[in-house]
């Protein structure tokens, strides 16, 4: 079975949002080895969305947004706590933004 392979696009401040929270878990959790192994595992899980990214829900945020009705915004959730926010178009799948599952909007 072939199927359709997506280039995967994390804008510069995505990475600045992932590295503080790996930042945090390593200061205020005291826990360096954690927070090597959960920026890690969370970059993985951004890039398996080359494959299949239409596999994740449809964000909240995709009801409160006005915008394109042929483009859903969509949430890939990591390790329970975790939200990345993307679209996809055309071959693209684009993170917009990265924050705890607490934080909407």
């Amino acid at each position: 079975m072939n199927s359709k392979h997506y280039e995967v696009l994390i804008p510069r401040s995505v990475e600045v949002i992932l590295q503080k929270h790996a930042d945090y878990i390593m200061n205020e959790q005291q826990a360096p080895s954690i927070a090597a192994q959960w920026l890690a595992g969370i970059f993985e899980a951004i890039e398996s969305l080359s494959q299949f990214p239409d596999r994740c829900p449809i964000a909240p945020e995709n009801f409160y947004v006005q915008k394109d009705p042929n483009i859903l915004i969509r949430h890939l959730i990591y390790k329970k706590s975790f939200r990345v926010i993307f679209t996809v178009v055309k071959n693209e799948v684009r993170i917009l933004s990265a924050k705890h599952a607490t934080q909407f909007a």
